[in-house]
């Protein structure tokens, strides 16, 4: 099994997956390695990559809260913000937020078309959005991911204010955005997913080979067999991979790396 992150390891900052990845994901499948996509995204922003590398596996979104299988439209896990009514409500009610985008399961719910970068890169067209006044985003009754657009002066008193109420949510800016919010679900990780998916497969652990970056791929990276951290990670993240790539995700680094290792799928078993 390979498992691939996709913000700073599959995608450059472009948010662009090479031919070159796509090719080699390929040419992995078809020597029977199981690919798993594990991200923090929402379906509606990772899904087109899944698309991208014709892949027929689960999806594992909101870092392991959510699981889709699209081959069969089928729930693997299942999780959800807690509380995400009365968050909402606060801070609608204590900040001027400009828009608000909500992932549930594999729909997308928005408040308006304000803050093009946060709408094109929350929505697929294969996937279903519907826009909805501040009361009917209220009735959603299922939220994995809020999402807020904001003016960059507020950005840091939202944030304060969302640590100060301690509310069990996992909260981040986006990288290189001074203007959007990222609320998801606590508490979870993408190896909890991983290692369900490997167990009703029958794939041993140190069978798994992983790739990620960040933080939310710390579990996942020191569980698997093979552990690779980018070039662009932490030096936590790197302290414990097993191989840490030559490039970072703007070089293909994830590429570089898989292509001049590939005996490690076959030789790991």
């Amino acid at each position: 099994m390979l498992v691939i992150d996709l913000d700073g390891t599959a995608i450059d900052s472009n948010y662009i997956i090479s031919s070159n990845m796509i090719n080699l994901i390929k040419e992995l499948r078809e020597n029977n390695v199981y690919v798993l996509i594990a991200t923090g995204r929402s379906v509606s922003d990772s899904y087109r990559y899944y698309k991208l590398l014709d892949l027929d596996t689960e999806l594992v979104t909101y870092n392991g809260g959510f699981v889709w299988n699209p081959k069969d439209d089928s729930e693997v896990i299942y999780r959800e913000i807690n509380d995400g009514r009365k968050i909402l409500t606060e801070l609608y009610d204590a900040f001027p937020i400009e828009n608000i985008v909500i992932s549930s399961c594999k729909n997308t719910y928005y408040l308006n078309n304000k803050n093009s970068f946060l709408v094109n890169m929350m929505f697929d067209d294969l996937l279903p959005s519907k826009t909805l006044s501040f009361e009917k985003l209220l009735d959603v009754s299922i939220m994995h991911r809020i999402i807020l657009s904001v003016s960059n002066s507020y950005l840091n008193q939202i944030l304060q204010y969302i640590k100060d109420k301690k509310y069990n949510v996992s909260i981040f800016p986006w990288k290189h955005r001074d203007d959007i919010i990222d609320i998801s679900i606590a508490n979870i990780g993408k190896w909890e997913a991983v290692k369900q998916i490997a167990d009703k497969l029958g794939i041993p652990y140190k069978n798994i080979i992983s790739i990620g970056d960040n933080v939310n791929d710390l579990e996942l990276l020191k569980h698997s067999g093979i552990g690779i951290a980018m070039n662009n990670s932490t030096d936590e993240i790197k302290s414990i991979a097993n191989f840490v790539t030559e490039f970072d995700n703007n070089e293909d680094g994830a590429f570089e790396f898989l292509k001049n290792n590939k005996t490690m799928f076959f030789d790991h078993k």
